[in-house]
């Protein structure tokens, strides 16, 4: 099937390529490319409010992540990025677009994070590069929370004010409960081959493949790369990669989005699918090579409802065997020097993000103003103790208000509130909530 998927774009993009003029080559070129400049940054001021349970008895478990402070924090966060875009066009009609973006600060800030290549015409779109899986694009418009938030979002603003108790992953990406992005087995960013087709009678569908896993050293970061664990250690060697079978890898993702009107009512629905095969590590200690192999996976599907000013979405995301790391010590010497941190070389075969979550949001825009409400409830296996089978649990939700100062310049006002309930540990659960408001211009 890999083989048949890269056949198959390589004939796909070179019947788009060859469409053209013999003699376009030895021409100079008619539509030369175009460079633009997009991006945003948005500054963002707030105070969060953290409240521990009465009966917390101080061991591990609940010191909070990220700005974390106990019993409140006051912050102020700076979110940016530069996107560098260049557009071409052939004489048959092809666009070609190549799409550089560079976090500048936020998460994880400093790096670039998205490089990709995009050929489109009537045949659809192929994609080449570091792009979210097909399941994350074909999705996100419909049953995330984004789609329907006037301000604040539930997957990144709520452990970006609110810290996350350690017991649970600070990966929101990777936590079914936390967000309904469709991405997580993939690595978000991998490097990969996407096809989009054209949409056909409001229907429209899509499959991407990505050989291996997205590490930090692709990013450019080599100040975090270096292992952990009891047999890390050494500098980090740009030049040395983990092989493929020692990552995430034969990462399949899969979409489809089906938009439809009744009357006034607009209305759209879509699912995704992403699977990937898990590490084939080498151990030192624990429960030896291949230690977690099941294959990693998340799928979901969502809705969208827009009628007159209204907005309405609802959601649904599963994911199993999401573990964060094998069980026992790597042997560093089998594979390279350094492992990046999102492989620990001591992580628990216990601690995994396998769960579910299920949000719902409305938003109401009126002129310039905006006003909305989204929560979201869902479960993570987390750290399970001894003798424990019931699943973490985790409620956020938020209330924005938004007000388009300019074109490209908005205001917003936020709330949010979030719940982690530590299973059975209940001296362990931590509250909190916070409140908002940020600039944000977008070029």
């Amino acid at each position: 099937m890999k083989k048949g998927l890269l056949m198959t774009s390589a004939l796909v993009a070179a019947g788009m390529l060859t469409l053209g003029h013999d003699a376009q080559a030895q021409q100079k070129p008619t539509n030369p490319v175009q460079l633009r400049l997009g991006g945003y940054v948005e500054e963002i001021v707030g105070q969060a409010f953290n409240r521990l349970p009465a009966t917390h008895n101080g061991t591990a478990g609940l010191t909070p992540t990220g700005q974390g402070g106990i019993p409140g924090t006051f912050d102020q966060q700076t979110e940016s990025e530069i996107h560098v875009i260049g557009d071409g066009r052939l004489d048959n009609g092809l666009v070609i677009r190549a799409v550089f973006e560079m976090e500048v600060s936020g998460s994880p800030g400093q790096t670039w994070d998205e490089a990709y290549v995009i050929l489109r015409n009537g045949f659809g779109q192929l994609i080449l590069g570091n792009e979210d899986p097909v399941a994350e694009l074909m999705t996100a418009g419909y049953g995330n929370g984004l789609t329907a938030s006037a301000g604040a979002d539930m997957t990144y603003s709520t452990q970006n004010f609110m810290p996350v108790p350690n017991t649970f992953s600070n990966s929101p990406t990777n936590s079914s409960a936390r967000s309904a992005f469709i991405e997580s087995p993939d690595n978000n960013d991998s490097s990969k081959i996407i096809y989009v087709s054209p949409r056909f009678f409001g229907l429209q569908a899509g499959v991407s493949y990505a050989p291996e896993a997205r590490t930090q050293l692709d990013q450019g970061d080599t100040t975090s790369a270096a292992g952990s664990g009891a047999n890390s250690g050494g500098t980090v060697d740009a030049n040395k990669r983990l092989p493929a079978n020692d990552l995430l890898h034969d990462m399949w993702s899969a979409g489809l989005n089906y938009e439809f009107a009744a009357g006034s009512a607009k209305f759209g629905l879509a699912t995704g699918y992403v699977v990937a095969q898990k590490p084939n590590m080498h151990f030192t200690t624990g429960s030896g090579a291949n230690a977690n192999a099941s294959s990693a996976k998340q799928w979901g599907i969502g809705g969208r409802m827009d009628l007159g000013g209204w907005r309405a979405i609802l959601g649904y995301k599963q994911g199993a065997n999401i573990d964060n790391g094998p069980t026992g010590a790597i042997n560093d010497a089998a594979v390279a020097p350094g492992l990046f941190s999102t492989l620990s070389s001591t992580t628990n075969a216990n601690n995994s993000v396998s769960g579910y979550g299920i949000n719902g949001g409305v938003m109401y825009s009126f002129g310039p103003n905006a006003v909305s409400v989204n929560a979201r409830y869902g479960t993570e296996r987390g750290t399970w103790f001894a003798g424990s089978t019931t699943p973490d649990r985790i409620t956020t939700a938020i209330a924005s208000y938004a007000r388009t100062l300019a074109p490209g310049i908005k205001w917003t006002a936020n709330l949010m509130w979030a719940s982690y309930n530590d299973q059975p540990q209940t001296d362990r659960d931590f509250r909190s909530g916070a409140v908002t408001t940020s600039i944000r211009l977008d070029f």
